[in-house]
């Protein structure tokens, strides 16, 4: 047996890299009211097989937590880890902690379709505390999938197509008060701005706080949206500059597109950096997980702008 199987704990949380932040939120909740948990950066020393020390720590945990979302999904470690679990935990003992709405994989939703879901959205840390209590007094206990889970898509279902509706109506009355060809530049001017606006606050959302390591390829990507965006706004107040229209359009533009270059920029440095200090624990370590981090955040910085120090990175790991 081995020594990571001397000691027990109340819960073992499974996640992505991606999802750090969440991962400490959930540890401070659970130490708060005294529940032990297993987490691997805390838990596992250097050179350790991370398999079997995984393995091990999911059958000495009473609960199996999974801070779910796009990143668990995308995670070939995380669905490892999913699979153990289905097979050798009850499925009361498992309870995912849902991040997103993005579309879980057939093969998980055919493994976790009949477990307790927990909807970030629409439950408090309470709650999950609650459920974890909850399964370890009944362990053989089985849940269906929570209602709530399913209600807070639909009813987020249902504020998009308002939001979707009542921004039609706008433009539509918009357009009926354009007289001229000003007017009309005027409204794509307004529609362009609007667009990056909203891109901004998407990406402001998937981001739950300042930790750099939660960056996500779907922010940089609306980031760089809202910049394309702005740009074509920009040039249609170009076209009215030494006019006498040009005070409709204002330098307002200028700005959001300056912020937008100093946030990828920004974001850019410090993905290089976690690529670099994991790379190092990389070296060290020879840890599979770390391999898988580092490219990641390799990956998301090429994305925003080229470094060929970080495509001789990721050849280094990927050759190894």
């Amino acid at each position: 047996m081995s020594i990571y199987m001397d000691k027990r704990y109340d819960v073992f949380i499974s996640y992505s890299r991606k999802d750090a932040a969440e991962a400490e939120v959930i540890c401070a909740a659970l130490s708060e009211v005294g529940l032990t948990y297993f987490i691997d950066k805390e838990g596992i020393s250097g050179g350790a097989n991370f398999p079997e020390v995984l393995s091990n720590m999911i059958d000495a945990s009473g609960v199996f937590l999974l801070i779910a979302g796009k990143n668990a999904y995308n995670s070939k470690f995380t669905r490892a880890e999913i699979l153990y679990a289905f097979n050798h935990k009850p499925s009361g003992c498992i309870i995912p902690w849902l991040l997103d709405s993005s579309t879980m994989p057939a093969d998980l939703e055919f493994l976790l379709g009949n477990v307790n879901w927990l909807f970030r959205n629409t439950h408090s840390t309470e709650d999950l505390i609650h459920a974890v209590r909850n399964a370890l007094d009944n362990p053989s206990a089985s849940s269906p999938r929570s209602r709530a889970v399913k209600k807070g898509l639909r009813w987020g279902f249902v504020w998009a197509l308002v939001l979707v509706f009542a921004t039609g109506i706008w433009f539509s009355l918009k357009k009926i008060q354009a007289k001229d060809g000003v007017s009309a530049d005027y409204i794509a001017y307004e529609q362009h701005r609007m667009r990056a606006d909203s891109l901004l606050k998407q990406a402001t959302m998937w981001k739950n706080s300042s930790n750099a390591a939660e960056t996500t390829s779907d922010q940089i990507k609306a980031i760089q949206e809202a910049g394309v965006a702005l740009v074509y706004a920009d040039s249609l107040r170009k076209r009215y500059v030494g006019t006498s229209e040009q005070y409709r359009f204002g330098q307002g533009v200028l700005q959001e597109m300056k912020l937008v270059s100093e946030r990828l920029d920004s974001m850019h440095l410090s993905l290089i950096r976690l690529a670099q200090d994991s790379y190092d624990m990389y070296l060290l370590t020879d840890s599979p997980f770390e391999a898988e981090y580092t490219v990641c955040c390799i990956d998301q910085a090429l994305s925003i702008r080229d470094n060929m120090d970080l495509r001789n990175m990721k050849e280094k790991i990927l050759g190894k």
